[in-house]
């Protein structure tokens, strides 16, 4: 077994399928983090795409771990084949050939469907769909009373108001490369770390900026009245908080 010498074409497709699939993913990170980079000023500039984005980088996140767990076996595994091309295992050594060579044809179609991911126009569109599916109970309610796209957006401007007034009292510094202003979000947050809010204030005000953004990218024509509710009340929460009550 010792002097045993395996075929060339196997030590160079493997040998060198390690270092293009290594290369490949390098470049391919470089990009992602180009295009992740851009999100930040996205947000920064449209406040409304806040919570879109942060759904489509765990997206992101829960591909990319995988295309990363799936390059280091490929990289891995050939090694391996091309170590033990050296050997004479009889036909196993065609059988783990052939099982690294459809691991690393796996990696390969993962990370250009990941690239199309990445480069999809339509990525904020199906992601807001995403969103609103998860939460449909909220949206076009077949029950009930229910809130006209309008009526809440009317409302929610003025509590977006409150809250900007609000930070001033509680001295928020602006910032943003883009805006000389803060992003509701990013208030709110700021508001709670303070303790000018509670965590049941911070949960609905999450939750009232989370639907505004949605309807604001989103298909929608009514929501919940719960939300009505919930948005008057937290408005009422704020109002009492810049009066100083």
């Amino acid at each position: 077994m010792s002097g045993y010498k395996g075929a060339d074409n196997v030590y160079w497709l493997f040998s060198s399928s390690a270092q293009a699939i290594a290369a490949f993913i390098g470049f391919l990170a470089a990009g992602f983090f180009f295009a992740y980079d851009l999100m930040d000023k996205q947000v920064e500039k449209d406040e409304t795409l806040e919570v879109i984005y942060v759904d489509i980088k765990n997206q992101y996140f829960k591909r990319l771990k995988a295309l990363f767990i799936l390059t280091g076996l490929s990289i891995i595994l050939s090694l391996i084949v091309v170590f033990m091309n050296g050997y004479d295992f009889g036909t196993y050594n065609i059988i783990i050939a052939v099982i690294v060579g459809v691991v690393n044809v796996i990696t390969v179609i993962w990370a250009i469907t990941f690239v199309i991911f990445i480069i999809d126009p339509d990525k904020v569109k199906k992601t807001v769909e995403k969103l609103i599916k998860e939460d449909e109970s909220v949206f076009e309610p077949t029950q009930g009373v229910s809130l006209t796209r309008a009526n809440f957006l009317e409302s929610f401007s003025e509590l977006e108001k409150l809250l900007r007034d609000l930070g001033k009292k509680y001295r928020l510094e602006s910032f943003g490369r883009f805006r000389d202003f803060m992003p509701l979000g990013q208030i709110i947050r700021s508001l709670y770390e303070r303790g000018a809010i509670n965590m049941e204030s911070l949960r609905e005000l999450s939750e009232m900026n989370k639907i505004r953004n949605l309807v604001a990218h989103g298909e929608i024509n009514n929501i919940e009245q719960r939300i009505g509710d919930t948005l008057n009340k937290v408005r009422d929460e704020i109002k009492a908080k810049i009066q100083g009550n």
